[in-house]
């Protein structure tokens, strides 16, 4: 049981102290304490409750158990381990050591009139995230939602978060949902910022399970917020779930208008080869667009003529020999349809990592309420960076991958245009610093590593998908180094990037 309020254990002190008095008096006059609504202690005192005085288990960090209910004078004896050890103190406290990592700590409190009572907390470098579902129940529905208490207690930065509150959860995703580590969605009833991230209620919990490495959605992610383009915040947890460790995850904000997308009005559009949503259409070019906001069914299917003109106008555009088509009565550019930046930047940050998925799923588009289309937020960054069939770091990814939509992709379209390519060298060599930090030493992936080092190592050991942490980080730091060399070369001058693009592959690969 956690405690993290101040006030609420001052209160809940002065409260035993009025019932300790009022029970000593009572026995005093009758024999036996009364309490109200009938309740009877009897001299063996009031049921007795164990917790931590805050559920903060990180190395250095003192951890205090707090004992109530329990009879003034009475002897308490302590008694502490860890998965791993029995711990020699039999002190109210412990300082959790680097050992500890990873680990719950348990203390067992014994008592000769109360036996004994237990407490138990988990010890991580980054936050925990406590999902009790109601009943114990497995989560293992991408569709029935289950209700659950959670409780989070954040780490390091966010040391002094702490939230307790009652959620729903389910699992989520399509081809992570057959993995062995599922991801989940969670639901909050209220909205709130967890860890320190922008108000929601609905959070994702990432497995990355086949990212032995953990890092490559987080570091898309981050990238594109350098980028000031619209991204998921997120940050690394350890979950334990109906009281058992299950894993590293990555905690993130759901890609939604209002949150991600920092508008309350627009609409938002998926492009997916899985096409599985309510409302959706197939564009002039036969790439899958489905409506993921408005989430009203109704709603959503009164504006679906409207977008799939203003799609389609697009896709005649990016076609033309001048690009541009006919909308509204109108003869525009496709830069007045889609904002000439967003599409420049998603571009060069898919690229960037080289992600399979590329203009085939979780391709999201935002139309704002001036009628103007942005592309991202990015998302699904797993199949990416060196992981099969994204090993290559000397292939362009939207001639490269073909699969489904990608064979006759908009950008490849787009690569076309002179302008286009310019403004995209322009984007690159403007955040190539950014890019740099995530691969130089002492940069974002080597501070990541340690970070993580321990919750990915005891991750590995449940969950370990091929050459495990280590390796990955080896391969993944390498991989965007040796991408980034090749990319500089490519994006040097306007000629050196149109030759490069006029390549012709004989094959691609998409399969994931």
């Amino acid at each position: 049981m956690f405690r993290n309020d101040k006030r609420k254990r001052i209160l809940l002190l002065l409260l035993l102290t009025a019932l300790l008095i009022f029970f000593i008096a009572s026995e005093a006059l009758f024999g036996t304490a009364v309490l109200p609504d009938g309740l009877v202690m009897t001299a063996d005192g009031m049921e007795p409750m164990v917790c931590f005085e805050t559920p903060l288990a990180q190395p250095g960090e003192m951890l205090q158990v707090e004992a109530y209910g329990y009879m003034v004078g009475e002897t308490l004896t302590y008694r502490w381990r860890t998965d791993s050890r029995e711990l020699e103190t039999q002190e109210s406290w412990y300082i959790p050591e680097e050992a500890d990592l990873e680990q719950f700590i348990e203390v067992t409190v014994s008592s000769e009139y109360h036996g004994e009572q237990t407490a138990r907390v988990y010890c991580s470098r980054l936050p925990v995230v406590y999902i009790d579902v109601e009943n114990n129940e497995a989560i293992d529905s991408k569709k029935e939602y289950k209700k659950a208490e959670v409780t989070i207690q954040g780490a390091g930065d966010s040391a002094d978060y702490y939230y307790e509150g009652t959620a729903e959860i389910r699992g989520r995703g399509n081809t992570s949902w057959e993995e062995e580590k599922k991801p989940y969605k969670l639901k909050l009833y209220d909205r709130e910022g967890l860890l320190g991230m922008d108000s929601s209620r609905s959070w994702i919990l990432l497995a990355n399970y086949v990212d032995s490495s953990l890092m490559r959605n987080k570091l898309m992610f981050d990238l594109a917020l350098e980028m000031d383009m619209p991204a998921p915040e997120s940050c690394w947890v350890s979950l334990i779930v109906n009281g058992v460790y299950a894993g590293n995850y990555q905690l993130c904000e759901q890609i939604d208008l209002g949150t991600v997308i920092d508008q309350r009005e627009g609409i938002l559009l998926e492009l997916d080869e899985y096409y599985d949503e309510e409302v959706q259409f197939r564009s002039s070019m036969d790439q899958p667009i489905m409506i993921q906001e408005p989430e009203d069914s109704v709603e959503a299917s009164a504006q679906l003529d409207m977008i799939e003109v203003f799609i389609n106008a697009f896709e005649t555009a990016i076609r033309s020999s001048d690009y541009t088509a006919e909308y509204d009565d109108c003869i525009v550019h496709y830069s007045e349809l889609f904002d000439m930046d967003a599409l420049a930047k998603y571009w060069v940050l898919y690229e960037v990592f080289h992600n399979c998925d590329f203009m085939r799923k979780s391709t999201y588009i935002y139309i704002d309420p001036s009628g103007m289309a942005y592309m991202g937020p990015p998302w699904d960054n797993d199949w990416s960076s060196g992981i099969p069939p994204s090993e290559y770091w000397d292939r362009w990814s939207v001639l490269w991958f073909d699969a489904e939509a990608q064979a006759d992709n908009w950008y490849r379209y787009l690569i076309r245009d002179p302008d286009f390519r310019e403004r995209a060298r322009e984007i690159y060599w403007e955040y190539r610093d950014q890019m740099e930090e995530m691969v130089m030493e002492g940069g974002v992936i080597d501070r990541n590593y340690w970070l993580l080092y321990e919750s990915a190592l005891s991750n590995d050991r449940l969950w370990k998908y091929g050459d495990g942490y280590e390796a990955d980080v080896t391969l993944l730091r390498n991989w965007l180094s040796s991408r980034l060399k090749w990319l500089d070369q490519q994006f040097a001058t306007e000629e050196s990037l149109e030759a490069s693009l006029s390549v012709e592959y004989e094959s691609g690969s998409s399969s994931s």
